[in-house]
C-alpha cells in the first residue's frame, strides 16, 4: 500500500465541495471535456476522479482517460495497467479488492455509497491506513 498516495488524497477530498462529489462515477463527461479543476461549471468526480486532479499525482502518470466507445465514461488509467479499477490498484499499490473496498460504489456488504459525500470517504482511506490495511468486516477481499 502506498500510505503517501492515499493520505495525499485523504488530505484532498475534504476540499471538494459536496455537490461536485459523485461516489457512482468516476468522472461526468464534462469533467473530463474539460478538464476541469475548478468546481464549477457541473463538473462531477468521485475520490478517484478527483485525485487525478492532484499535481503529483498526474505527473506521475495517473490521469483520467476518455474511452472512444465510452466517451461520457471516462476511466482511470495508470500505463501501462488496464483502465479502470486494475490502474486504481496499481497506483496506490493496493490488491484489487482492496482498492474496491477504498474507492467502490458499495462498501463490503454491498451497501451503495451513493449518499457518500467527500469527507466520509477520506475518513474511509484514513481508517484503512490507520488499521495498516484491515477492512472492517469479516468479508476481507484479498488474500
Amino acid at each position: 500500500m502506498n500510505k503517501r498516495r492515499l493520505l495525499t488524497l485523504a488530505k484532498y477530498l475534504p476540499g471538494v465541495p459536496r455537490k461536485r462529489f459523485c461516489s457512482i462515477e468516476w468522472a461526468n463527461e464534462l469533467f473530463t471535456r474539460k478538464n476541469e479543476r475548478s468546481y464549477e461549471n457541473g463538473t462531477s468526480a468521485c475520490s478517484i476522479g478527483w485525485a487525478t486532479t492532484i499535481p503529483s499525482f498526474a505527473r506521475a502518470g495517473f490521469h483520467l482517460k476518455v474511452n472512444d466507445t465510452w466517451p461520457w465514461a471516462p476511466s482511470p488509467y495508470f500505463p501501462p495497467h488496464e483502465p479502470g479499477i486494475m490502474s486504481v490498484a496499481a497506483f496506490f499499490e493496493l490488491c484489487e479488492g482492496d482498492a474496491l473496498y477504498i474507492f467502490g460504489e458499495y462498501d463490503v456488504d454491498r451497501v451503495p455509497r451513493v449518499l457518500e459525500g467527500p469527507k466520509q470517504a477520506a475518513k474511509r482511506i484514513l481508517a484503512f491506513v490507520k488499521t495498516n490495511g484491515k477492512i472492517p468486516s469479516s468479508k476481507a477481499v484479498c488474500a
